[in-house]
């Protein structure tokens, strides 16, 4: 396809699925803020509002302020972001439409980084880029750590032929320990032995236990405070330290100085060590979420796809209810609807320049068309 052609109506239809997909459970209509900070949403971006160059005026809103509060504006799909408080008329220039916010008050606890001005990758570009045009041809993949998008080619590993999930080369350098479950290791094993030869670098987690739980050291002896309950097989918290059962760590003695883009199994989560070193390991790196398994972008696409079998379940029994005139009825209706939107969305693919405002009327003019021919 020639880089000037229009998209089709199907590529369309594909796109708009997507998009559904990662909208999810969210409201159209219903601002996010109240919710706080939410374990995963869709985020989105507006580049008319953000300006380019201040990373502190960074910011993002929910699914509902997309349509009423930045409509005609340029808004960037960022997909889904974890622990997110939605912007919209606190740190943005812009009065939200949906809900009364106290201006000027930043969300403290959302992370911000080039995404929120239309930038991804190592590259810092634009996606798609028009000013390259081989990037059209480029896949892009979300890292877990620091939700950066990166293009296939600009990953410093070639990628596997099957992996769940992906963290970059920037995330790896500063959480190298990460490195001890990508595919190219055995995640399963306890192994103290390297099955790879690691490649020399200034980032370097030397790793030192203590196993009776007492006094467990990382990175210059800062002593734990914390137990897992999943090592604890034996005996209770009120047991002295001697009676417990020793706990084995799966990085005991490890020195890790990756330095490349890593890719992990759908395991991977749930193959992380949780002594009460690593456990404190993964809180002093702010990363606690990666032992989260319901963190990941397949539990969000999971609990979409649950959500939307319960609404079409409850949907086939109140059509249940009906009489077969009604169904049919029904039936005919939601069939000329899909007309109305397949002429219109065919017109949008012929004349690229029509107005939102254009759209809308249209849409309706068709619409009334349809309902006077009954």
């Amino acid at each position: 396809m020639a880089d000037d052609e229009p998209k089709t109506i199907s590529e369309h239809l594909e796109a708009w699925k997507e998009m559904e997909e990662v909208i999810g459970t969210a409201s159209s209509d219903m601002c996010s803020f109240s919710k706080g900070y939410m374990a995963r949403q869709a985020v989105f971006a507006c580049l008319d509002c953000a300006p380019q160059n201040d990373s502190k005026s960074y910011a993002g809103f929910c699914y509902a302020c997309s349509i009423h509060c930045h409509r005609d504006h340029q808004v960037e799909m960022l997909y889904t972001k974890r622990n997110f408080r939605c912007d919209c008329g606190t740190s943005l220039h812009q009065v939200c439409n949906l809900e009364e916010k106290e201006q000027g008050v930043r969300n403290a606890q959302n992370k911000y980084n080039h995404n929120y001005v239309g930038r991804y990758c190592s590259c810092d570009r634009p996606f798609p880029d028009e000013a390259t045009p081989e990037s059209k041809d480029y896949e892009m993949y979300q890292c877990i750590i620091c939700e950066d998008w990166f293009h296939d080619a600009h990953l410093n590993e070639p990628l596997p032929a099957e992996f769940s999930e992906m963290a970059c080369q920037g995330c790896i350098s500063a959480h190298p320990f990460l490195s001890r479950y990508r595919l190219s290791r055995d995640i399963t094993s306890d192994s103290n032995t390297s099955s790879h030869t690691t490649p020399t670098t200034s980032h370097s987690t030397p790793i030192s236990h203590s196993l009776t739980g007492a006094t467990q050291e990382v990175n210059g002896g800062k002593p734990s405070r914390k137990r897992s309950a999943d090592n604890t097989a034996t005996g209770t918290r009120d047991e002295p330290p001697a009676k417990r059962r020793e706990i084995s760590c799966k990085l005991e003695g490890e020195s890790f100085t990756y330095d490349k883009a890593c890719f992990f199994g759908s395991d991977f989560r749930g193959s992380l060590c949780r002594c009460d070193t690593c456990l404190e390991l993964y809180q002093n790196h702010d990363i606690t979420f990666i032992t989260d398994e319901s963190d990941t972008l397949d539990a969000y696409d999971a609990k979409t796809q649950e959500l939307k079998q319960s609404q079409d379940s409850e949907m086939d029994e109140f059509l249940g209810t009906l009489s077969h005139e009604a169904q049919c009825e029904i039936a005919r209706a939601i069939g000329g609807l899909q007309d109305v939107l397949g002429t219109m969305l065919a017109r949008c693919v012929e004349n690229t320049d029509l107005t939102p405002e254009q759209i809308r009327a249209q849409f309706n003019e068709m619409l009334e068309k349809r309902n006077a021919e009954k």
